[in-house]
């Protein structure tokens, strides 16, 4: 993202695969959470949906960056 220039096809591409995998990687944790019998696995799980929701915004902030230039500063 630091570099100048139009993005390419394949980097946008990069970013909205990105985006997939940290999705389904909150609702595997998050069903994980749901499963869990104790009180330190459920926590454990609970902070990777979190790790993976932080991760989904950020990438979903790039995209719009990346498509949406104007709309940042």
């Amino acid at each position: 993202m630091g570099q100048s220039g139009p993005m390419n096809a394949d980097e946008m591409e990069a970013i909205r695969l990105a985006i997939q995998l940290e999705f389904k990687g909150h609702e595997f944790y998050k069903r994980l959470a749901e499963e869990a019998k104790s009180d330190f696995e459920k926590a454990f799980y609970q902070h990777l949906v979190q790790e993976e929701s932080v991760h989904f915004s950020i990438l979903r902030q790039m995209e719009e960056a990346v498509t949406n230039p104007t709309s940042f500063g």
